[in-house]
């Protein structure tokens, strides 16, 4: 068992993630891997920002006087026939988010007053003197919950990426959470009602482009990958198996003519017929499916059963070989001078024996069409957006690679591990299976 036990590990710790990809993304990640936040793009790994669901708070009894902006003590909020809750005191609170985003990200541009020893590590920061500056575009009222002294949390007179996320947290508020602040139903939130400010989500391995939790991306790209590839190999087994058992066992021009088919089907490049054919479906399935939702899972249905049906040569020609050297095995032509019928030798004894070395074979073939998926979505003919796949990440971290390398080498190392641990599973199980055929 000492062979099994690191690609078991491996393996089994993938799978595990890529089934728990909901909860662990809601969870552990706080983020969904299609939700976009374009206040937060190209994160580094450890950089904070408000995760919109699900969503909690802090205590914060300063916050009040910051968002009443008529003094009354309420926040007053009217709703919609269509359900939207509109709060005019909360309006303004995402062009100033907007204007203060611009201004710190023109600041942290040009390093003025960059601590370069800590804060440029983590992407950057403004000194207290130039966030001063930049409180002048915000309303008075909210001057003093937005004080740099304030923000500065560990009192290196610099405002960092995080600091600044956290102490404009509250600047995300609108009608939604007045909504759910307002417990009596009264259309006004008082301040006992304001549950407080949205606690900020780390985002472990940072984010894309658009903002989106990139660890998020890669449990349900993994899961994407995983699936497409078992399926894959699930088809190429079947077929392979089949169509290699009968070829063997029938034997005469049956198989030879079997066999002139395999070469000439493993002469045309396989990645020219899986292309082909999503290139032909994607046209038919925009035509069907409207969505971009369900044509994109369609396509990923497609995407699998195109690989399968590509990848069951090289199965079918190895399932052929052991059907022929089972035929002729001693203890099948023992059998057979008993005077036991083809069938039962063939059901009782055959196939019972070729059962193991084919799946350890299929094995082998899962980490290959795990590279073939992230090779065909890297190149856009494989898995479509919305749905994340190895091969997208791998996509976007190339587009994206000099700002943020981390986006590159997550999904690689993903791809890499799984392909490593597949591949030592199934050496492992062939030689264990290797010598174990017999007439049992």
């Amino acid at each position: 068992m000492k062979g099994f036990a690191l690609p078991m590990a491996l393996f089994g710790g993938l799978v595990l993630a890529a089934a728990l990809a909901g909860p662990l993304s809601e969870s552990v990640a706080g983020f969904r891997y299609d939700r976009p936040d374009p206040s937060s793009p190209l994160l580094e790994p450890g950089g904070l920002s408000v995760s919109a669901h699900p969503r909690s708070y802090r205590p914060d009894d300063a916050l009040m006087q910051a968002l009443d902006a008529d003094g009354d003590g309420l926040i007053a909020c009217t709703r919609s026939p269509q359900g939207r809750c509109f709060c005019p005191e909360l309006e303004e609170l995402a062009s100033v988010a907007s204007r203060l985003r611009r201004g710190f990200e023109a600041e942290a541009n040009r390093g003025v007053g960059l601590d370069r020893g800590t804060d440029m590590d983590r992407g950057g920061g403004v000194a207290l003197e130039a966030w001063e500056r930049l409180l002048g575009t915000v309303p008075e009222r909210m001057a003093a919950r937005l004080s740099g002294k304030r923000l500065d949390l560990d009192g290196d007179s610099t405002i960092s990426r995080n600091e600044w996320a956290t102490g404009t947290a509250f600047l995300g508020l609108d009608g939604q959470d007045a909504a759910l602040f307002d417990a009596d139903l009264d259309g006004q939130v008082t301040a006992v009602e304001l549950q407080g400010v949205p606690v900020m989500r780390t985002h472990i391995l940072g984010t894309d482009a658009l903002g989106r939790d990139l660890l998020a991306r890669l449990l349900y790209g993994l899961r994407v990958s995983l699936l497409v590839s078992l399926a894959a190999a699930t088809v190429s087994l079947l077929l392979g198996t089949l169509l290699g058992l009968l070829s063997g066992l029938v034997g005469g021009k049956t198989d030879r003519a079997f066999l002139r088919l395999l070469e000439v089907l493993q002469s045309v490049p396989f990645l020219f017929l899986v292309i082909l054919l999503s290139v032909f479906a994607r046209d038919v399935l925009k035509l069907r499916w409207q969505e971009a939702e369900t044509a994109a899972l369609a396509q990923a249905v497609l995407l699998f059963a195109a690989l399968g049906a590509v990848q069951w040569f090289s199965l079918a020609r190895y399932a052929r070989g052991l059907a022929v050297s089972l035929k002729e095995a001693p203890f099948v032509q023992s059998l057979a001078g008993m005077g036991f019928s083809t069938p039962r030798i063939v059901l009782r004894h055959i196939l019972p024996n070729t059962v193991l070395p084919i799946s350890a074979y299929a094995v082998l073939l899962v980490p290959a069409l795990v590279l073939e998926e992230a090779f065909l979505s890297f190149l856009g003919f494989g898995i479509q957006p919305p749905y994340p796949s190895l091969g997208i990440l791998l996509g976007e971290g190339v587009a994206h690679m000099a700002g943020s390398p981390v986006l590159l080498v997550a999904p690689a190392a993903t791809v890499l591990v799984l392909a490593f641990s597949v591949n030592l599973l199934g050496e492992a199980l062939a030689r264990r299976l290797g010598g174990g055929r017999n007439g049992a």
